[in-house]
């Protein structure tokens, strides 16, 4: 199955700059507006959304708002692409339900790798039935986080092999303390164990 991909940015050459990085990894759509990005999603049905943070009118944040309260689009995986680097932006992006960061000015190898790793994890078969519940309620990427965790992984190997930023890390580890109702890494741990999370969810390096 081909993956597809919206990239969202009033700047056309910041279009331009994405859609070369991604060219051959899927069926690319674009927008320039939130509203037409909005409109693009529901018809495209995305798996993927690059949306750019800043935009004349509506911003990024309130189109991912949006589309994630439509049962449409409410399963679209979104990367926010911003200049912003502060926790405040990305805690409000994560809350709202955005799964990873893309920082301005943007670096090839960053953008593709990122991508192609969501690309993956978004085609990966949906949660099995017999998954607990609160894990259920994890991203798929807080359950990879996760699940390092369990086995032993500091923040900064995480961060390595999911190749995000430690920030990222620490924002994830953040959202699964509260979802799974624990205070630190060894309540995680323990809470994971507890669930039947099994050691290896995902390939150690």
């Amino acid at each position: 199955m081909t993956a597809k991909l919206l990239i969202v940015d009033d700047d056309i050459n910041t279009i331009r700059l994405l859609s070369g990085i991604l060219r051959g990894e899927g069926e690319l759509f674009f927008a320039t507006s939130g509203a037409s990005a909005i409109t693009v999603a529901h018809e495209k049905k995305p798996d993927i959304v690059l949306l750019d943070a800043e935009m004349p009118g509506m911003d990024g944040f309130e189109v991912c708002a949006v589309l994630k309260a439509d049962p449409v689009t409410s399963g679209t995986t979104i990367i926010f692409v911003t200049a912003h680097n502060d926790i405040e932006s990305e805690m409000r992006a994560l809350d709202l339900g955005a799964i990873d960061f893309i920082h301005k000015p943007i670096n090839l190898h960053v953008v593709h790798s990122k991508v192609h790793n969501h690309i993956i994890l978004k085609m990966q078969p949906a949660v099995p039935a017999c998954l607990h519940q609160d894990l259920a309620r994890l991203t798929p990427r807080e359950r990879d986080v996760l699940s390092l965790l369990r086995q032993g992984k500091a923040n900064k190997e995480i961060a390595h092999q999911l190749e995000i930023e430690d920030v990222t890390v620490r924002l994830h580890l953040k959202a699964i303390f509260r979802k799974l109702g624990v205070k630190n890494r060894v309540q995680a741990v323990a809470r994971a164990i507890d669930l039947g999370m099994p050691p290896s969810s995902i390939a150690a390096d």
